[in-house]
């Protein structure tokens, strides 16, 4: 997790800590980064990103498969408690696409698509600067790309660890290719469901140096069919801080 600290004429600063799996740990760890930002000072409001989907009231994570012990606990009145303040919990990559939208690389676009690819596969719409809200949030990387198989199961960190070694540097050109295949056809869907001025792509894989977005943006517009133009494919320029200039706004 990042924990960052912004006051009003002056700049923000965070710190990276590891997320811890059990929620008290966690509860108790993000509490002490955030007051150790503070130095002492109140706390006016906590906008706290958590990985999975929210209820109505955004006051608890009712599903995530990588924080599954998180999942139906009360992580906005616990972390009031731990705070001393009011918290508004959102989505991760809700978060991250609103800064990218704004400060980022979809600054100069109306449109943005934003899609996320880390251990998992996350993804939000911004129009107009303002942050497309459905039921519940967007899942892209759920998804289906095969049958009974969704994106996220083939591009997501994890599975594509497994499928080819945790050491990134050993991959060869044969496992990136696979994995920018994998890229463009959900991309293809994403313009498909958004038609985007943009797609923004971050995250540990889409940042990787070895996945080439003009290969994927070249594949992407050979297999669109109805819509016929394919948006530019850029990297996010504002890597693991784009949650919290996105929170700066939300």
């Amino acid at each position: 997790m990042r924990v960052g600290w912004h006051q009003h004429s002056r700049p923000m600063v965070s710190i990276k800590i590891p997320t811890p799996r059990n929620y008290q740990r966690g509860i108790q760890v993000f509490a002490a980064a955030a007051h150790q930002l503070c130095d002492g000072r109140a706390i006016d409001r906590a906008i706290v990103a958590v990985p999975g989907i929210l209820d109505n009231d955004r006051r608890i994570m009712t599903g995530s498969p990588h924080l599954r012990t998180w999942i139906g606990r009360s992580i906005a009145r616990d972390l009031e408690s731990a705070l001393h303040t009011r918290v508004q919990l959102e989505n991760d990559a809700d978060l991250a696409a609103v800064g990218e939208a704004i400060y980022g690389a979809g600054r100069s676009f109306r449109v943005v698509g934003y899609i996320a690819i880390g251990t998992g596969i996350g993804g939000a719409l911004v129009v107009d600067k303002k942050l497309v809200r459905g039921r519940t949030t967007f899942e892209p990387g759920h998804m289906l790309v095969e049958p009974n198989k969704d994106w996220e199961s083939c591009l997501g960190g994890k599975q594509l660890q497994r499928r080819f070694g945790s050491e990134w540097k050993r991959w060869t050109r044969t496992n990136w290719n696979w994995a920018e295949q994998k890229l463009a056809i959900g991309l293809v869907n994403v313009v498909n469901m958004w038609s985007p001025d943009i797609i923004v792509v971050s995250g540990s894989v889409g940042q990787h140096k070895h996945l080439r977005l003009n290969v994927v943006q070249h594949s992407v517009r050979r297999q669109l069919q109805t819509i016929r133009t394919c948006p530019p494919i850029r990297r996010g320029t504002l890597h693991d801080l784009a949650g919290l200039r996105g929170a700066r706004v939300i």
